[in-house]
């Protein structure tokens, strides 16, 4: 373990900046001299091709799947001295070491510094990790950390282990009583702005409807990077007390309805998680249709509450993890969804959850109440259940709380039916599901125009899979499909730009994948149009798995 230093001074890692641009300096201070650093997290060993370590005698290396620090014989030492560029670049399921801002500053993860002088053979749990930092600003810059903004020389350890990103820089914190705000000044001014007006309102929206604040002030940092590649590339995820965003392109630069939209979007999902994974917490992942599920259906409906979106809007919303749904429940039930690496189904049929919970209860509430005041109900009634703050609760917690707010038993044992029951029938097993509590799905004898799409993207994906041994990757790009190169796949060893599957457009995907469908029955090549004019056949003796029966809600 990492002995403690006396009261005076304590065993930490002072943090600073180098002394060369774009260094930062972590010096690791011991009680005792030591020969072997052992780093609480891998992180797919990128320190190898990044760090620098400078003390004399000491090396990165690896002790089975850890990656550790170790001096040469004679070269033990107290004092161990490394220097960590600014590097963004990402790291495969992991944290970025550096979040930077187009003014200089950043935001750095701590998680990737802890370290501990136990044996390999002690478990995670088991050995003691140095999480104490001592934070060096330069003059002039603030501190963002875990809900306070601090200026100067700062020591604090890390009450949970998990790390957590600090802010150093010079950007005047967005500071409301519900949150803290870093805004990137570089992003483009409409989005400055909107960010500034917007982030706000959606915590005090959840802090009313939820009842109260949360036992520490939420931190948001947004990130903007100017590159010149295409279209709305965002992404984020969620700390400790912390949401962490950033956008990446040249189309953020023209505000739009979509822009706003996505960005907003994960702001509001990730702003649910506050409550819903960290103040009460659910343990496991079988289960996930409720945090999740809710968080997408309370983002929708948060959107909609603050008029970004319009009712029309939101029933498109809705219809995607509708239909998404009954897609994702042709392999298997709900709960084992895990075990399938499918995910999303946790987001999209747990959204159709929360809807149904709304309609399960709304009839024992105000006339007035909106979707958005019912859901917030719903889990104001969990959080009860499950205990004080810091409560965990479960699929029975939830259940419960269903009951207790009005929904009857043969309602609950029917959520329980349509959450474990592997359904012959999605779309029809949907609308029995919805129709218990008034819900009554529509069944349109072609998909939604919003829909269409998704159809021509699973034939694609059918196309690619079984010609590249299970292999597929493409994406949306404007009104076409765009396939990535599968190295030693053809005809998908190359990037092609799809705008039509046997001559039908992704606007008629349904069309599109009844056309490819017919031809693979048949043994036959389906061809696709690219954007250049000409055509490639794609081999295809397997016809794709049916789609499920097109939904729509009213």
């Amino acid at each position: 373990m990492v002995p403690a230093r006396g009261e005076a001074g304590g065993a930490r890692i002072v943090l600073a900046r180098g002394e060369r641009p774009g260094r930062w300096r972590a010096t690791y201070e011991l009680e005792a001299a030591t020969g072997f650093l052992r780093f609480q997290r891998p992180a797919s060993f990128y320190r190898e091709g990044v760090w620098e370590i400078v003390t004399p005698g000491w090396r990165l290396a690896r002790e089975g799947d850890l990656q550790v620090l170790v001096a040469e014989p004679g070269a033990e030492a107290d004092r161990v001295v490394v220097e960590l560029p600014v590097h963004t670049e990402p790291i495969p399921k992991e944290y970025e070491l550096f979040l930077s801002f187009t003014d200089g500053s950043v935001a750095l993860y701590t998680g990737h510094l802890y370290v501990t002088t136990s044996p390999p053979e002690v478990s995670e749990d088991e050995a003691a990790f140095l999480r104490r930092l001592e934070l060096i600003p330069r003059p002039g810059e603030k501190l963002v950390l875990q809900g306070r903004t601090l200026a100067g020389r700062t020591t604090w350890e890390d009450p949970h282990g998990e790390g957590t990103y600090i802010y150093f820089g010079t950007i005047r914190p967005l500071e409301t009583p519900d949150m803290i705000g870093i805004i990137d000044p570089g992003a483009p001014p409409w989005l400055v702005r909107q960010m500034r007006e917007m982030l706000p309102r959606v915590f005090a929206l959840y802090t009313e409807g939820l009842r109260g604040p949360l036992p520490w002030k939420p931190v948001v940092l947004f990130s903007f990077e100017d590159r010149d590649v295409p279209g709305l590339s965002s992404g984020g995820g969620t700390l400790e007390g912390l949401v962490q965003m950033s956008a990446v392109g040249s189309g953020w630069h023209q505000a739009t309805p979509d822009a706003s939209e996505q960005l907003l979007y994960l702001v509001a999902h990730e702003a649910a998680h506050f409550w819903n994974g960290q103040l009460h917490t659910y343990h496991g992942m079988a289960d996930s249709w409720m945090h999740e599920g809710s968080a997408d259906a309370m983002a929708s409906l948060v959107l909609s509450h603050l008029g970004f979106i319009d009712e029309a809007r939101l029933g498109q919303r809705w219809n995607r993890a509708l239909n998404a749904c009954a897609r994702g429940l042709r392999d298997g039930s709900l709960s084992s969804s895990l075990h399938r690496q499918q995910f999303d189904n946790y987001y999209v049929c747990g959204e159709m959850i929360a809807l149904w919970s709304v309609a399960a209860v709304s009839g024992t509430s105000s006339e007035t109440a909106s979707p958005l005041d019912e859901l917030f109900r719903v889990w104001r009634t969990v959080f009860e259940a499950s205990g004080p703050d810091g409560g965990r609760y479960s699929r029975d917690t939830y259940m419960r709380a269903l009951a207790s707010l009005g929904a009857g038993e043969p309602d609950i044992e029917a959520l329980r039916a349509f959450i474990d029951t592997e359904h012959d029938d999605p779309s029809a097993a949907l609308i029995a599901f919805m129709g218990r509590v008034g819900l009554e799905l529509q069944t349109p004898d072609r998909p939604l125009p919003e829909q269409r799409p998704e159809w021509a993207a699973a034939l694609l994906q059918h196309l690619m899979s079984t010609n590249c041994g299970g292999r597929f990757s493409f994406n949306r790009e404007g009104p076409w499909l765009h396939s990535s190169a599968l190295v030693g796949c053809d005809p998908f060893s190359r990037e092609l730009l799809i705008v039509a599957i046997e001559e039908h457009g992704p606007g008629d995907g349904d069309l599109a994948f009844h056309a490819g469908a017919q031809r693979c029955s048949e043994g036959l090549p389906v061809t696709l149009g690219l954007q250049d004019g000409t055509q490639v056949p794609v081999p295809c003796k397997v016809a794709p798995p049916p789609q499920p029966a097109p939904l729509a809600i009213p």
